[in-house]
């Protein structure tokens, strides 16, 4: 036993060593940082360790900032690469590099030159260049073992030349590395001493120089509404009829808020969950993004009025243990100029019972069935149901009147009358008529008891730019433009002063009321507000005011926000219409059972009933063919007295008729007893 705990410890050591001996190849870029001009252009060269493995092939794919970043050449003339399988393969469109080399013997380096490349700064920037993990290294072992197990990439500064012409400073975009949302640029330059004039030009090009047109001696410009993305300032100063060098001055903005974007709920918005995961992300175009921000609202009564709290987040998400309730999940997304996407998905902790349906409809999965269609599927089935249940029952008591009454099928009736009539003629038919008689005598009695059985989403942040108001409306960022009647009004945002007092103004849009309240807000301008009632169902107007001191700002633009009805108000206490709902189904689901539990228990007795009537009247089939079997031989016996008679004398005209009517009647009796019986199922009827 302690062997084999030995080999088995070995052999896990084996499984778990030997990877991480056979990956033992790096590749890296050297330098892997640096600081350099816009324009100017540096060389990275690809480094292999194969740490005291031999390499025999390998396959590099590199990726670059296409914005930032210009491939000029790769350069391979000290490359431990000797034969090349595919040549260079660069892409300054998408930001790629691809190549792919042999080494014929095999190679163990530490520090092997594998390629050089030569970039072009194209415009400023932090560029990341890294080594795809699609990446390989081979061993050279006959078996191609990739052994490639850690890449490391540089980030290399881009940054514009330095001035030679005016100092270039900005009060609203100062630092030239940071993306700002404003549109509006100012710009101030140093006077030069005896300046005759200053020429400038703002324009994408990162390097560029103005022209020799003076522009005036302002040190001052002010540029307005000017497009997202990267613009440059290109200045130069006039002296005694010389133009000086330029200074490049550049500016980001981005004004636009990252990409509408969707929340995806695991399992589902309404589940019996009570920590449901959220997925999202999104995409800026311009800055790029920054981090996600969660808070979840709860709409229920007894939760706190304090302002929800925001947390950094990432997806997925794991959301903290929810009560049962509703709830609003806002989702924040920033990017690198501050900009901000507000995404909301509402979510709703059930009993497991309440999972699958609320006042709206029956849900599998994102397909909804409203409740007044599956209440006319019920209706359907139980009017079906109820005519089958009707058919059943008539056929039971058609079945048990038959058995009680003794019917017999026209057909069997007939034969026995037939045999009757000959009875009368041929006679010996008494003891078939007893028994015939008997058989439906002895099954008459036969009754069985049984018992029944039942069986954002919402639009970015405004951003206060130059030239605006000096008092504007404070700012409604999140509130709860869908609820019902059991569901609490919330709402919230920013204040531009954090001083000023924040009026809520809610309208019922259809009896005119209007609600209005008071709210401080934080030292950062944030506010909230909860309402401490549910809403009577309508439509509403919400917008807000400002006041600070005497002053007060104009309205915001107004929101509609609907209330649904989901709960009737009984005395002090609210029933919700997925209870109603539940138990009316409830109710529908015990009537189509019973139903069910009917039709199931009256055929199985329409059946049986049925069952033992075929039984009788295969026994008065059984007894008719008997009895015609019997008058076969009375005819045979007639007919052989007959036939004796025709030996000694010739037959009178009546003993003829008489021998053609019994050679009819014998054949007669034979075809009926060589009729078959499978027509009895038919006789039901």
């Amino acid at each position: 036993m302690q062997k084999s705990a030995t080999w088995t410890f070995f052999i896990v050591g084996i499984l778990f060593v030997l990877p991480w001996h056979c990956q033992a190849a790096t590749l890296s870029l050297n330098p892997a940082g640096g600081i350099f001009e816009v324009g100017s252009t540096f060389q990275v060269s690809i480094i292999l360790d194969s740490e005291n493995k031999s390499i025999n092939a390998l396959e590099v794919n590199v990726q670059f900032p296409k914005d930032i970043l210009q491939v000029i050449s790769p350069t391979t003339g000290k490359s431990i690469i000797s034969l090349w399988t595919s040549q260079f393969l660069f892409n300054n469109i998408d930001g790629t590099l691809n190549f792919q080399g042999v080494i014929p013997g095999g190679i163990n380096v530490e520090k092997g030159l594998v390629a050089t490349l030569t970039f072009r700064a194209k415009a400023p920037g932090e560029a990341f260049v890294k080594i795809n993990d699609n990446s390989s290294v081979l061993l050279h072992d006959g078996l191609g073992t990739e052994v490639l197990h850690d890449t490391s990439g540089g980030i290399y500064d881009i940054v514009l030349p330095p001035p030679e012409g005016p100092a270039v400073a900005s009060d609203t975009h100062p630092n030239q590395l940071v993306w700002y949302p404003l549109r509006t640029v100012s710009l101030r330059f140093e006077p030069i001493p005896d300046a005759a004039g200053y020429s400038y030009v703002l324009n994408k090009e990162p390097v560029d120089v103005p022209d020799d047109i003076s522009e005036g001696t302002k040190n001052a410009v002010v540029y307005r509404d000017l497009a997202d993305g990267k613009h440059f300032f290109h200045i130069k100063a006039s002296r005694r009829d010389m133009w000086g060098g330029a200074t490049h001055f550049g500016i980001q903005i981005d004004a636009e808020p990252p990409a509408d974007f969707p929340i995806s709920i695991l399992p589902s918005a309404r589940t019996a969950s009570p920590r449901p995961i959220l997925e999202f992300g999104t995409t800026d175009r311009h800055s790029g993004m920054e981090h996600y921000e969660l808070s979840i609202v709860p709409l229920s009564p007894e939760a706190p009025d304090s302002m929800p709290v925001q947390i950094e987040a990432e997806s997925p998400f794991i959301v903290p243990r929810l009560s049962l309730g509703s709830y609003d999940a806002f989702i924040y997304a920033y990017d690198r100029a501050g900009n901000v996407r507000v995404v909301k998905k509402k979510i709703e902790i059930v009993k497991p019972i309440y999972s699958f349906f609320d006042e709206r409809g029956l849900y599998a999965g994102d397909v909804a069935l409203p409740w007044w269609v599956l209440a006319l599927i019920f209706l359907i089935i139980i009017i079906i149901l109820s005519y089958i249940a009707w058919v059943v029952k008539r056929y039971r008591n058609k079945m048990e009147m038959r058995h009680l009454m003794r019917t017999i099928p026209s057909v069997t009736e007939a034969e026995l009358d037939e045999l009757n009539t000959y009875r009368k003629k041929y006679g010996k038919i008494t003891a078939i008529m007893i028994l015939t008689l008997s058989a439906f005598s002895g099954a008459a009695g036969d009754h069985v008891a049984y018992a029944a059985t039942e069986d954002a989403g919402y639009e970015a942040l405004e951003k206060i730019e130059e030239g605006s108001a000096l008092l504007g409306p404070p700012i409604i960022t999140i509130f709860s433009d869908a609820i019902s009647n059991k569901e609490i009004f919330y709402t919230g945002g920013v204040a531009i002063d954090p001083r000023m007092t924040v009026i809520i103004y809610l309208q019922n849009n259809n009896t005119g009321e209007v609600i209005s309240e008071r709210i401080t807000p934080d030292k950062k301008g944030r506010w909230f507000y909860r309402h401490h009632t549910f809403l009577q169902p309508g439509d509403y107007s919400l917008w807000t005011e400002g006041r600070l001191g005497e002053e007060s700002s104009p309205p915001s633009a107004e929101k509609q926000l609907s209330v649904r009805e989901t709960a009737v108000q009984i005395g002090a206490s609210r029933v919700s219409y997925e209870f109603i709902y539940l138990l009316i189904s409830v109710f529908l689901s015990l009537i189509i059972i019973a139903l069910v539990s009917y039709i199931a228990v009256h055929s199985y007795h329409a059946r049986k009933k049925h069952r033992a009537w075929l039984r009788e009247i295969y026994e008065a089939e059984e007894a008719v063919r008997e009895g015609f079997m019997l008058l076969r031989k009375d005819i045979e016996t007639e007919l052989a007295l007959v036939h004796r008679i025709k030996m000694t004398k010739n037959l009178t005209e009546e003993e003829r008729a008489h021998e053609k009517e019994l050679l009819r009647d014998l054949d007669y009796v034979e075809r009926r007893i060589g009729k078959e019986m499978s027509d009895i199922e038919r006789m039901q009827d």
